[in-house]
């Protein structure tokens, strides 16, 4: 950012006021004490000559363009040969401010000619102390001039002497500027007043490079070389030593006093001349047409030492000194004119005026002086009442978020107070009524806490009229000033009570508390004075509004509205409670919001009197009622999660017409420590326990377990028994082939048990179809198992019974010798004839028949055929061919020629097939 000159005192004379005029546009004169001079000097054309003992100049520091914390600081200087035993000052500030804190900036020259360089560096600690850049070889030697300066921009210092580079380092902790006076010329102590000359004091708001000083440095001495050319330099200021003349009703006019000063290295004289006119006068003062107001009769203060006589159209001011008297370099004259005034036709504005001189020569010489000079003056309002009955006003909260990234508004009303009379006449004609709208604004180096926001974001900020057709708003670019210009589009009444709508939109304002004041100055309203209005906006984390209370957000979004950057669960945005002990904390992250209790203790809702607590919209019906709005499935995104985002977790939702919960990854366990479970009203008898009404079989279930269609389980009770059975299929118990044990069990697996164990404390246990109505003839079919009471070493068969009732009721006993079977005799318990013996019990036989399709035994299948070939061989009746399979023929006895009847010889029948003569028999079998 290039820096920007605040003030530049050229101190080439000393009025009789005793004022050094301020050649910036910012007008910081400065104020003499004591008796310093003006005198010429060849090098610089003039300068301010101090006596080292009691002559100094003040320069106000009061406006806050001048609280310094970035700074270009230089001067030229011209000591005076001889002994200081103190830090003599040419720039020097030290102040103890109302907060407590020491705020100081200084340059001067040290006892040995070593620059002195120093500035506070405490923008935290009461009591403050000096940084002191440390000295260099390079030193100021006496009776010479010098260009000696200072930088700092915020992070780096420099020291220059003569255009060099003499000292450098890192900045220190941030310079405080105060408000106190500047001295020049002078320090705090009795002893550091400057003995010497000084001349073309500058201050810029920033660090200057070398380049920048250097071309000051050429300036300066080219003004030097023109003095010869351009001898006369002049002010034309009213009483508040200002450069303005006022449009001002008054009628005895104003009063302004034009200064004339020889910056030229020799004496001048002004040779006698007769009354001033358009030709013949030794000065002229020159101005733009309509710049006085027509009428005037403008007079110099002093007649005998002034003549002066003007244009018809007062264009021109043509002036006499009666008194020819030489003027010596570096001499100054005043004249004192009365009767001045604006024209007001053209409203508040700028002008230019020239001074022209004439018939002049220098001292011994005959050739003659003529030349003109330029400066600037503002016209200004001042006639009418100054009670412009306009009110400016903030509506809808004074306040912006001061994060230093969002971006607030403020509306502004600029409102006609009055509730009477026909209003306030704006025009859209020359002279224009204007109100300008401004703040200050910081660079990205300086430290200004009354601007509203910094140079870059200030680009963004727009000022925008609500009735855009009524009201023209225009930017006007100001560099360390934000500024719009707001006229009518036409001539216009601002009616009684009736405001014009400005919202100021997009301010990111400064990351820090403070009031920035907002300026309106108005101009050119008919039958008012101008003037200026200001209202404080507030940089505040806390936002309000008519709807609600912001915290870092703007505007806020509901009656309590907390925005805050993202924080972890370690920090947070809103704390209740103290950080060093149990708290709670709410923020946010990217992906989430958080609520946690911070500290050694849990977190409670609603600890007291068990009030209930919704999560979702609605009303909650239960201490922790989860609401939703729509249906969940499982696998989608649940109502309620328990467990962590990534890996095991309990989900609880609802369905269209259920609710659910299931585990999402692993097995659920419901009291895995060993607490009973109980779903239903009632106090658990086991570790899971329904407690339910009575239900029937064809009626609601106490459990199901079932997909939403297709077969299920459905268990119940009712007040007789309890049931359990398959709905829609069949029921299969441990179809992978696990144990089942139905009934008491010790819990112990042995080899070689199967699959359905049932255990009973009876002697029978018995698996049965029953009627509805009992055990009806016809109806009633069961499977028994029975084994006896055993006692001692007795041993007791085990029996299987199958029963249909009315009809028969077949058993089996297993034995040691083998199977026995019940005859089906309901009456009788005698076992049947029909057994098998094992192994060593083989003698045992058995009359019975038991009937069988075929029998197999390994791979070989023995049926009816099979029994009847072996019951014919075993009886000795089995016939057969005999068969050749070498020779494929059939064996016979010899029947034929020439063996008739000779059965002595077997043949075979070479025809292959079998004949009538070769049938055999197994005869008398033996074993």
């Amino acid at each position: 950012m290039s820096p920007t000159l605040l003030v530049h005192l050229p101190l080439d004379a000393s009025t009789a006021q005793g004022t050094a005029a301020d050649a910036s546009p910012n007008h910081f004169d400065a104020t003499f004490s004591g008796h310093p001079i003006g005198v010429l000097d060849a090098t610089l054309g003039g300068c301010v000559q101090f006596d080292g003992v009691a002559d100094y100049a003040t320069l106000p520091g009061g406006d806050p363009k001048l609280r310094l914390t970035t700074y270009t600081i230089s001067a030229w200087v011209k000591l005076r040969p001889g002994d200081r035993t103190d830090v003599v000052g040419i720039f020097w500030r030290a102040d103890y401010r109302q907060d407590g804190r020491y705020s100081s900036l200084a340059l001067g020259v040290q006892p040995d000619g070593t620059i002195y360089h120093a500035y506070s560096a405490d923008p935290a600690r009461m009591g403050g102390y000096l940084t002191i850049t440390p000295p260099s070889t390079a030193k100021v030697p006496d009776g010479a001039w010098h260009h000696v300066a200072c930088t700092n921009d915020g992070q780096n210092y420099q020291v220059f002497l003569d255009g060099v580079q003499v000292v450098a380092g890192p900045f220190g902790s941030g310079v405080k500027g105060g408000d106190s006076d500047f001295q020049l010329g002078r320090t705090g102590t009795a002893t550091g007043f400057l003995p010497g000359q000084l001349a073309h004091l500058r201050v810029y708001d920033n660090a200057q490079d070398v380049l920048g000083l250097r071309r000051d440095m050429a300036a300066d001495g080219v003004a030097a070389e023109d003095l010869d050319s351009r001898p006369f330099d002049f002010t034309l200021l009213n009483d508040d030593q200002q450069a303005v003349l006022y449009i001002d009703e008054a009628a005895t006019g104003q009063a302004m006093t034009l200064r004339l000063t020889n910056t030229s290295k020799y004496t001048i004289e002004f040779p006698e001349i007769g009354a001033p006119d358009a030709t013949t006068h030794h000065f002229a003062l020159r101005l733009r047409k309509g710049t006085l107001a027509a009428g005037l009769t403008v007079l110099p203060a002093d007649p005998s030492t002034w003549a002066m006589s003007a244009e018809l159209d007062e264009t021109a001011l043509y002036f006499q000194w009666k008194k020819p008297v030489p003027l010596a370099p570096g001499a100054t004259l005043e004249l004192r004119l009365t009767g001045l005034n604006a024209d007001g036709a053209a409203g508040t504005r700028g002008t230019r005026v020239e001074l022209t001189y004439q018939g002049l020569h220098y001292s011994g010489e005959t050739d003659e002086l003529a030349g003109s000079r330029m400066r600037h003056l503002d016209v200004v309002n001042s006639r009418g009442r100054r009670d412009l009955p306009v009110d400016l006003r903030l509506v809808g909260g004074d306040r912006v978020l001061s994060d230093g990234a969002s971006a607030s508004t403020v509306t502004l009303h600029l409102t006609n107070e009055l509730r009477d009379g026909t209003g306030v006449a704006l025009s859209a004609a020359v002279p224009v009524s204007a109100f300008t709208v401004s703040f200050d604004v910081q660079e990205s180096d300086e430290d200004r806490p009354w601007a509203l926001t910094d140079t870059a974001k200030a680009a963004g900020v727009t000022l925008t009229a609500t009735d855009a057709t009524r009201w023209n708003v225009q930017p006007e670019p100001l560099g360390q000033q934000a500024m719009w210009t707001v006229t009518p589009r036409s001539d216009t009444v601002l009616a009684p009570g009736e405001a014009i709508e400005l919202t100021m939109g997009n301010i990111v304002a400064l990351p820090s508390e403070g009031h920035a004041p907002i300026v309106v100055d108005y101009r050119n309203v008919p039958g008012f004075a101008d003037g200026l209005m200001t209202v404080p906006v507030e940089r505040s984390l806390l936002i309000t509004t008519s709807t609600g209370v912001g915290i870092g957000v703007a505007p806020p979004q509901a009656q309590l509205h907390v925005g805050a950057p993202e924080s972890p669960p370690t920090d947070g945005s809103l704390v209740v409670g103290w950080l060093n002990t149990t708290s709670v904390r709410l923020g946010r992250q990217s992906d989430r919001a958080w609520i946690q209790s911070h500290g050694p203790a849990p977190l409670s809702i609603n600890p007291y009197g068990g009030y209930h607590v919704g999560v979702g919209d609605g009303l909650p019906a239960a201490q922790l009622h989860v609401l939703t709005s729509g249906t969940q499935n499982p696998g989608d995104a649940a109502a309620l999660w328990v467990g962590s985002q990534s890996g095991a977790k309990v989900q609880i939702g609802q369905g269209t017409a259920t609710g659910w919960i299931q585990s999402s990854t692993g097995p659920l366990a419901l009291n895995p420590n060993g607490n009973w479970v109980a779903v239903g009203s009632g106090t658990p008898q086991g570790k899971m326990h329904i407690l339910s009404d009575d239900q029937e079989p064809t009626g609601p279930p106490a459990l199901v377990i079932s997909a939403a269609t297709g077969p299920g389980l459905r268990l119940g009770h009712n007040a007789a028994y309890s049931w359990v059975q398959s709905q829609n299929g069949p029921m299969a118990l441990n179809p992978t082939g696990n144990q089942v044990t139905v009934g008491p069990n010790t819990g112990q697996t042995h080899a070689g048990e199967g699959r359905l164990t049932v255990s009973s404390t009876d002697k029978h246990l018995q698996l049965r179809r029953e009627s509805r109505d009992g055990a009806a003839a016809g109806r009633l079919l069961f499977l028994d198992l029975f084994q006896d009471d055993t006692t001692g070493t007795q041993v007791t068969h085990p029996v299987i019974r199958f029963g249909h009732s009315g009809h028969f009721s077949y058993r089996i006993e297993v034995a040691p010798d083998g199977f026995w079977f019940q005859n089906g005799d309901f009456g009788s318990e005698d076992m049947a004839d029909v057994h098998g013996g094992l192994g060593q019990f083989s003698s045992v036989s058995s009359s019975g028949t038991g009937t069988f399709g075929q029998l197999r035994i390994g791979g070989t299948v023995i049926g009816e055929h099979e029994l009847q070939v072996l019951l014919k061989l075993a009886a000795g009746q089995l016939q057969f061919d005999l068969y050749n399979a070498y020779q494929d023929e059939y064996a016979y006895a010899a029947d034929y020629h020439p063996y008739d009847d000779d059965r002595r010889y077997v043949w075979t029948w070479r025809p292959k097939g079998t004949i009538s003569q070769g049938v055999w028999r197994i005869d008398n079998p033996r074993w």
